[in-house]
């Protein structure tokens, strides 16, 4: 729900995800990461037992040795890759969560991420329907968790927004849940006051019209 704002306004909240090895590991984020271990232990504990079981492994074919040192080394390489991989998901997640914003206003939130392709979204105070915050155990052991935002609008896909990897999720959540209803509050009395405004101004008229 992107929607024109004033850019000239003052953040009142800005928040960074934290990337945290550990609590990643946790994550549906974390995915690429979990399987690239898995897969790295599984080659290791391969290459462990090869090692200590070449010798008792009776090939009597000429090219023993050679078949041997073929396993060897491609365990060794098939290590190399996966490790690699793994610096690199790690590399890639730390970056991808130093540039992602949100960044919360006087009457709306932007959310941006900078990191490879550009996404940035506005969402009006007014838009939202409910702020929700969400802690599983996991979270709870180590102090993180999710800030769910619902909007009101229709399409699936583009009807809330998610901060996560948040660091003392609670104090968050309670600053943002007070900033969007006290807006909301005040646009609802704003147009209270409106509306009897424009009561008071027929009445007066029709009270006119009958004199």
């Amino acid at each position: 729900m992107d929607e024109a704002v004033n850019k000239n306004e003052e953040p009142i909240i800005k928040i960074h995800p934290n990337f945290d090895f550990i609590y990643e590991l946790g994550m549906p984020t974390g995915r690429k990461i979990k399987n690239t271990i898995i897969l790295l232990l599984i080659f290791i504990l391969g290459f462990v037992i090869f090692v200590f079981n070449k010798d008792k492994v009776n090939i009597t074919n000429v090219n023993a040795l050679d078949f041997k040192n073929i396993f060897f080394w491609a365990f060794i390489i098939a290590i190399i890759v996966a490790f690699v991989k793994l610096i690199v998901h790690l590399v890639m997640k730390k970056m991808q969560y130093e540039n992602i914003t949100y960044t919360f206003f006087e009457d709306h939130m932007c959310y941006e991420d900078s990191f490879l392709n550009q996404h940035k979204k506005n969402i009006k105070y007014s838009n939202i329907k409910e702020v929700e915050i969400r802690r599983s155990v996991w979270d709870r052991i180590l102090g993180y968790g999710i800030i769910v935002i619902y909007t009101n609008a229709e399409n699936e896909y583009s009807n809330g927004l998610i901060v996560y990897g948040i660091k003392n999720p609670q104090k968050y959540y309670d600053t943002i849940e007070s900033m969007v209803h006290k807006y909301q509050d005040e646009k609802s009395n704003d147009s209270s006051s409106a509306s009897g405004n424009n009561n008071e101004e027929i009445t007066e008229n029709n009270n006119l019209k009958e004199n």
